[in-house]
């Protein structure tokens, strides 16, 4: 599993926080003191990127970072920093739509705050910043800490400016926002293809199945061969689950339907089951460091075992005739060879790696 994106997110998040933290206090602690009228003025700058489209954000930001831009120049000429298209450009994202929630939330805790309590420490002839982080800041310290997390949780889920200024490099610039939007996009159509006539349903789930491939290809260092092969073997491991997940369902309740809690339930159980198994088998033995070579022969046999289980656990379907459950243990039963062959082939590359680090030592 690639936890660079999870990494990267986190100190990402992390590090745009702490600035928001400070800049969001600093100009709430100001902005509150001053006029209505240059108050309000100043609301409407500093909130506006949290009414603004993300992606517009990321716009104005890559004009003012770009590399042809005044300042991105200024940075690459004098100090050799690329400010886009690096991890560390999305921290700019970041704080921009982060820093409104951070300002909005710490400036109605000041508002709030009794100011007889500052005045009466200043009788005692304490000073201002004493005054400030003894007293206002425990005072406001729910508001703080709401505006705090907020900020924190904002720029850990931000994608649109982050994807506009910092692009999606997988082991370099990937967040788990926008590893999560490639998953929600196949979801959501799939959903939406749940139901449709029998002439569109191969070329539905034939885009289904591309839409995973890129995902795997895009969300992962993995080259087009690799993404190929672990999306046949995702693939014969789903119809698996689907096709156990179906035969008990019809087994148990027959009558139910799939939107029933006990079947929801069903599926969870049987779902977590299969590719529990499949986790715990994959992670009993040691793996080799670097990646697994896959050669076009493996690659072409998970295709191939691909295909062969979609075709027949589901061709059986067709036709007018009635649907037993000897046509449902059949489908099982052929979903689960291929997942068996498949697993057999993944235990010998993962050997051959082992042995090829091992001969490399020698």
């Amino acid at each position: 599993m690639d936890w660079y994106p999870l990494w990267n997110s986190l100190r990402i998040a992390l590090i745009s926080c702490a600035a928001v933290f400070f800049l969001g206090i600093f100009a709430a602690y100001y902005i509150a003191k001053l006029p209505r009228v240059l108050k309000g003025v100043l609301d409407v700058v500093l909130t506006l990127p949290m009414v603004l489209p993300p992606t517009v954000v990321g716009y104005f930001l890559l004009l003012l970072f770009g590399a042809k831009r005044p300042l991105g120049l200024f940075f690459l000429e004098h100090f050799g920093v690329k400010l886009v298209m690096n991890w560390y450009s999305a921290i700019f994202a970041s704080i921009v739509v982060a820093f409104p929630l951070m300002y909005r939330t710490a400036r109605g805790a000041f508002e709030s705050f009794d100011e007889t309590l500052a005045w009466s420490a200043q009788t005692l002839g304490l000073s201002n910043t004493w005054i400030f982080w003894r007293v206002r800041m425990p005072y406001c310290r729910q508001g703080i800490l709401a505006g705090t997390v907020l900020a924190f949780a904002r720029a850990l889920g931000e994608y649109g400016a982050t994807s506009m200024i910092a692009g999606y490099t997988p082991g370099k610039t990937a967040t788990i926002a926008a590893s999560a939007a490639w998953a929600l996009a196949l979801s959501a159509f799939l959903q939406a293809t749940g139901s449709v006539p029998l002439a569109w349903w191969i070329p539905c789930m034939a885009a289904a199945v591309g839409i995973q491939y890129l995902y795997l290809w895009v969300t992962r260092t993995i080259s087009l061969l690799e993404a190929g092969y672990v999306c046949a073997r995702a693939f014969v491991l789903a119809e698996l689950a689907a096709s156990a997940e179906w035969q008990l369902h019809c087994f148990l309740w027959p009558q139910r339907s799939g939107a029933d809690g006990l079947s929801l339930l069903l599926l969870v159980v049987v779902y977590g089951g299969v590719f529990g198994c499949i986790w715990v088998l994959e992670h009993k033995h040691k793996s080799p460091k670097g990646h697994i070579v896959i050669s076009g022969k493996a690659a072409l046999v998970a295709v191939v075992m691909a295909v062969m289980a979609f075709a027949v656990s589901n061709l059986l379907f067709l036709g007018d005739r009635e649907v037993d459950m000897s046509v449902y243990c059949i489908r099982t039963l052929v979903d689960f060879c291929g997942v068996l062959i498949l697993t057999i082939q993944h235990e010998q590359l993962r050997e051959a790696a082992l042995h090829s680090e091992l001969a490399a030592m020698d």
